[in-house]
């Protein structure tokens, strides 16, 4: 039987509260800071809390699980920024800033394979459409083309209908009043007089 207080497993990949000995604490969301270590391991090359590739002793490793979080990993890597976010959410210190299971958490890592929006990362309409031409980026050559077309023809035809307009007031302005003839002056009235 395990009793509380007592720790069971390896350290780096031990979430804080399996590391303080706490059963009762030790959850789904355990199960994902888990994972979250191998994920760290798999984008720094090393495991989380190692300082270099040598062995550490387990107490020590314990030790700094218990103490914080381990180093950045854009310290380490240069990985995408929603890698690293997903990673830095899995292995979050608090229970409640994690996944709520690996389900979630393999939502997300699908949606970075998919080009989608990472949860973890950012959401909202603008991430959405942003993703959306990554994703379809023929499709959106195609479309800001049809929008950049259909601009240019509103704008000439907006300026020839200004220019239009124009000439026409100029034509009425110049044009002979009404009761004139251009050649006899007034009706009826000889122009010789």
């Amino acid at each position: 039987m395990t009793m509380d207080g007592a720790v069971i497993g390896t350290p780096a990949y031990m979430s804080p509260e399996q590391a303080r000995g706490e059963i009762a604490a030790v959850d789904t969301r355990s199960d994902v800071y888990a994972m979250g270590t191998i994920l760290y391991e798999l984008l720094t090359g090393l495991p989380p809390y190692a300082k270099t590739d040598e062995t550490q002793p387990p107490r020590l490793v314990l030790e700094a699980v218990l103490n914080g979080p381990p180093s950045p990993i854009r310290e380490l890597s240069t990985v995408p920024a929603e890698l690293e976010a997903i990673c830095e959410r899995a292995m979050a210190r608090r229970p409640s800033d994690r996944y709520g299971d690996v389900v979630e958490l393999a939502d997300d890592l699908r949606a970075f394979l998919e080009h989608r929006v990472v949860s973890a990362y950012e959401t909202g309409a603008v991430a959405e459409l942003r993703k959306w031409v990554v994703r379809n980026r023929g499709l959106a050559a195609s479309l800001a083309a049809v929008f950049v077309l259909l601009l240019a023809s509103g704008s000439i035809f907006g300026w020839m209908s200004g220019r239009n307009i124009h000439a026409l007031l100029e034509r009425e302005r110049t044009a002979i009043p009404a009761g004139r003839d251009e050649h006899l002056g007034p009706v009826g009235q000889d122009p010789r007089q």
